[in-house]
């Protein structure tokens, strides 16, 4: 399901910098109202079962900077709303969320490892804030791509995984 963690096996890929990029986005369902957004929970970067992404730098196109709800740096505090599997405690967050004012149906997050390593996984963990109901989290984009490269703007980069439309059902 889109609001269940996700696993992906991306062994052989090296690169600096991280990128989930969403083509398009996820919307309120039927009886909730606004705007498409691009929300994450947590993003890990795993080599083995170091998570490389834990307290490093991230950009995003855009973003919803509140105080203790969103922010860029709760993508990689290593703390989620299931607790484990980095730390035990339950994150206070709701994590990192794309926020614009204009029109877009797309929008990024990029980590910086701050050095170019071999990753063999990454987690992505939806944002389910805690005064949310069950089932209405913020589920994971209908279509995105995570890649990784060794430079920010992302050229040459491999990519890691890439969901459409339909293959991460509700």
């Amino acid at each position: 399901a889109r609001e269940a963690p996700f696993f992906a096996e991306v062994s052989g890929m090296k690169g600096r910098y991280v990128r989930l990029t969403a083509f398009q986005l996820w919307q309120p369902g039927e009886g909730r109202t606004g705007a498409p957004v691009l929300a994450l929970g947590e993003l890990f970067v795993l080599k083995g079962d170091r998570n490389l992404a834990a307290g490093r730098p991230v950009r995003s196109l855009d973003t919803a900077e509140q105080a203790s709800l969103w922010s860029r740096a709760y993508l990689t505090d290593g703390r989620t709303s299931l607790g484990l599997p980095h730390r035990a405690e339950s994150s206070p967050s709701s994590g990192c969320q794309g926020q614009t004012t204009e029109k877009t149906k797309e929008s990024w997050v990029q980590i910086d490892l701050e050095e170019s390593v071999p990753v063999n996984e990454i987690r992505l963990i939806p944002a389910i804030p805690e005064d949310f109901v069950f089932g209405l989290s913020f589920n994971f984009p209908l279509t995105f791509r995570v890649e990784i490269s060794d430079n920010p703007d992302m050229l040459k980069a491999d990519k890691l995984a890439q969901f459409v439309a339909g293959q991460l059902t509700e």
